[in-house]
């Protein structure tokens, strides 16, 4: 097993992401979105939904252990107009991935009609890096 990865995995249906926002509003919106978000994707439920599975998918990769709580806001996934998407890591994400060695994220993205998928790939510093 290769130990200078990890990956993490999530698949979100838009309908939930929907219900959601039509049960919670505003209080859902901001808790699990930051500003930059909300501004960029401007209510579009797939867009919200993908950026979503990243932050699920992030936490997965990163690891945490049970008494790690990694705040929705402290994981980023900037509007992008290339067709790579990133992660920007801030606060307790940021400082998790540090303890973990993790110097880099991938993120893919994937939709079909209802459903979006993303996969993170965290890596971590190799010994000629550090």
């Amino acid at each position: 097993m290769d130990s200078s990865r990890s990956v993490g995995f999530d698949l979100v249906a838009l309908g939930e992401v929907e219900e959601a926002i039509a049960c919670f509003g505003d209080r859902y919106l901001r808790r699990v979105f930051t500003e930059a978000e909300l501004y960029a994707y401007r209510g579009n439920a797939a867009r919200l939904a993908a950026c979503f599975a990243a932050k699920e998918a992030t936490i997965k990769a990163l690891m945490p252990s049970v008494t790690e709580a990694v705040p929705w806001q402290s994981i980023s996934v900037p509007s992008s107009g290339s067709r790579n998407p990133s992660i920007t890591l801030t606060g307790q994400a940021s400082r998790l991935a540090r303890r973990r060695g993790i110097s880099h994220l991938r993120l893919g993205l994937s939709r079909t009609g209802t459903t979006v998928g993303a996969v993170v790939i965290a890596m971590r510093h190799t010994a000629t890096e550090r």
